[in-house]
């Protein structure tokens, strides 16, 4: 899976459909944007599928469950199960609220 694939399923998984995972320029400029809606990722992480790339897309869309929006279907603390999975291949969940 690419970073692209990573963060899109976290979002899917979590019954997200308005925030869009986009492409950017830059080096280090992986970030959500909660005003815009969008998860924007760097080229070597948005079409990467490395574990650092995944890592990187997997903590900048876990990112949108620590803003003060409401997100349906997930209770403050709640880890979903896009968050378990990376746990499970391997990820730090360290930066994930509930985990």
């Amino acid at each position: 899976m690419s970073g692209r694939d990573i963060a899109e399923r976290m979002l899917r998984d979590n019954g997200i459909y308005d925030v869009m995972v986009e492409c950017v320029q830059g080096e280090l400029s992986d970030h959500y944007n909660p005003d815009k809606k969008t998860i924007n990722s760097v080229r070597k992480v948005y079409n990467s599928r490395s574990i650092a790339a995944a890592a990187v897309a997997a903590h900048e869309t876990g990112m949108l469950f620590s803003t003060p929006l409401p997100m349906p279907g997930l209770v403050s603390g709640q880890t979903c199960a896009s968050c378990k999975l990376c746990i499970q291949m391997g990820f730090s969940g360290s930066f994930l609220p509930g985990v």
